[in-house]
């Protein structure tokens, strides 16, 4: 598995020159200083675009290098990682739940095989992680009404939503990926009810029992995140937020953003969690109405 999660970075290699190219010359970027999100700033959205209206994109879309700038960009040795810290009453969550297995056949994203998990896209590995530390931290709690910002094509929904047993989760994204992320779901077998769509701005106040954002809330500009704290995640009891930028700026990210400071001032009464496995230099996530950790 190792050989060939090198084989695909060898493979990537022309793509990855391709862009540094481009960024230099024509100041393309993975991050937005705008009053756009970073990837409302990149290839990302016009390629979501170009999917959702062709016959075929949703076959293949999930390898593609134009999206996995920013997602699908989780190698074999991290989902590893992830393997490695997930609970029994996980591992046994995924098996009971068949249709799971489906999200690493829509798009035809790169799998990899791993122990007790068998062929798996690894971003689904970080999705049931994720969803392990929420159960950790909220499982005691009654948890009806969720949200979440940023919702990729839906990996977090149809993992989370299964295991709360939700019965309204929100979407919060850009109008073609609300799209993209709904046809996934229902191609993958995994669409429900619970699904319900919401556009990323503007945004209209309500409270949920809790807030997940998996690194989508931090590529807000400023003006956004004080919106959606102002009027979504100060409403809620619970929150889940997973950032990549505020609290220092290794990668970049941060310039244009609220930092650390400002989010806390804003939040309800929050611990700073760090991120483990650590993925970037600026990672880490904040929560709040949770159980508190040992």
């Amino acid at each position: 598995m190792v050989f060939l999660n090198n084989a695909y970075k060898f493979v990537d290699f022309p793509k990855r020159l391709h862009f540094f190219i481009k960024n230099r010359l024509f100041g393309q970027s993975l991050f937005s200083t705008s009053n756009r999100s970073d990837s409302d700033s990149t290839p990302y959205t016009s390629f979501v675009s170009s999917t959702i209206v062709s016959k075929t994109g949703l076959n293949t879309f999930r390898k593609d290098y134009r999206y996995r700038l920013i997602l699908e960009h989780v190698d074999y040795v991290l989902g590893f990682e992830y393997l490695r810290r997930l609970t029994p009453a996980t591992l046994d969550f995924y098996r009971e739940n068949p249709l799971l297995v489906n999200l690493s056949k829509v798009g035809s994203p790169r799998v990899f095989y791993y122990p007790k998990l068998g062929w798996i896209s690894p971003t689904i590995v970080r999705y049931l992680y994720v969803n392990q530390r929420i159960q950790d931290l909220f499982g005691e709690r009654s948890v009806q009404k969720v949200a979440e910002i940023g919702i990729g094509f839906g990996g977090q929904f149809a993992v989370t939503s299964r295991s709360l047993n939700a019965k309204e989760f929100s979407m919060y994204d850009l109008p073609m990926v609300l799209d993209l992320a709904k046809r996934t779901l229902e191609k993958a077998e995994l669409f429900s009810s619970a699904f319900v769509k919401k556009s990323i701005s503007p945004v209209v106040p309500e409270p949920y029992d809790l807030v997940i954002s998996n690194y989508a809330f931090s590529e807000l500009p400023e003006a956004v995140q004080r919106d959606y704290i102002a009027k979504i995640l100060v409403a809620s009891r619970c929150g889940y937020i997973t950032m990549n930028s505020g609290r220092t700026d290794v990668s970049g990210r941060s310039a244009g953003k609220l930092s650390l400071s400002e989010i806390i001032e804003l939040l309800p009464p929050c611990e700073i969690l760090e991120e483990d496995p650590r993925t970037g230099p600026d990672n880490y996530i904040i929560v709040w109405g949770h159980r508190k950790t040992r």
